[in-house]
């Protein structure tokens, strides 16, 4: 009695085996939209969840009642629900569950937990220089910016089993704002950047849609550039210095076809380049700088 997220294409099958006495159903989606459960949940659909809406109301509702017992103070709400938007929030519940965990090769028990509630996890990152042993990086979202963490090796980590406390992840680069670039990407379907080497930033990330648009996300450039800069405005009671606030720039790039994108690669050798598949056909996406 229950409805398919999407449409599926006739050829979607499925098997009966006996000796397992399992069922193998193969559905083959018509499009590329991007199913975030197999079942349609109408309540679920909602992007404003019930439980983020009740805590921003609760809070503001707080503040007034606050306001309305004691008139001299001058406390207000930090933010208004209705300045809100719909990158604020996580696509649904289940992206609140996110556990980060540390497992020992020797032991094979987990060292070290951290719950990522609220940091939504972007995309991982290939390393290299770092030992054969280093594993992927990872970036997760905190508040508006992509904070990239390097898990580190069992072998740099040498206090652990004296019972000393050391932090297990590096942070090696910060994505100025990336959070909020691609949570505004509702239709992005790929995320890569270039291999992170050792003493070195991201120079760029690039976000695919399922078809079409492909996003460069670039750092601010550094200081003697001539890029376009922003300047702190100077109200008029303040003695504070004006400043020049670099930001990060965002490039899009449209294919010229609207078959759905199969493949995606961003790389800095031997030039900084985006390798895009299609079904039928592969794009070489030279960058500058």
């Amino acid at each position: 009695d229950h409805v398919l997220y999407g449409l599926v294409k006739p050829t979607s099958l499925w098997t009966y085996n006996q000796e397992s006495n399992c069922i193998e159903i193969h559905l083959n989606k018509q499009d590329c939209q991007y199913w975030p459960r197999l079942l349609l949940d109408s309540n679920q659909n909602e992007i404003l969840t019930t439980m983020n809406y009740i805590n921003h109301v609760g809070l503001d509702n707080q503040m007034d009642l606050q306001s309305n017992a004691k008139p001299d103070l001058t406390l207000k709400p930090p933010f208004n629900v209705g300045q809100l938007e719909e990158v604020d929030f996580p696509m649904s519940e289940d992206e609140t569950d996110l556990t980060l965990q540390r497992l020992d090769h020797e032991t094979l028990k987990c060292t070290h937990q951290a719950y990522l509630s609220g940091h939504q996890w972007l995309f991982k990152i290939y390393c290299s220089n770092w030992g054969s042993s280093a594993t992927h990086a990872f970036c997760i979202r905190h508040d508006v910016d992509g904070i990239v963490w390097l898990p580190l090796c069992q072998s740099n980590l040498t206090n652990i089993k004296s019972g000393k406390d050391q932090c297990t992840w590096k942070h090696v680069s910060t994505l100025q704002a990336f959070g909020y670039v691609l949570a505004s990407k509702r239709e992005s379907r790929f995320v890569s950047c270039p291999v992170l080497s050792d003493g070195c930033s991201l120079k760029f990330v690039a976000v695919a849609d399922y078809t079409r648009r492909i996003y460069v996300y670039r750092q601010p450039l550094p200081n003697d550039s001539k890029d376009t800069e922003l300047r702190k405005r100077i109200t008029v009671n303040s003695l504070e210095r004006q400043q020049i606030v670099h930001v990060a720039s965002q490039h899009v790039i449209t294919l010229p076809t609207n078959e759905p994108i199969t493949g995606f690669v961003a790389t800095d050798e031997p030039y900084p380049s985006i390798l895009v598949c299609t079904q039928s056909t592969l794009y070489l996406l030279p960058l500058d700088g």
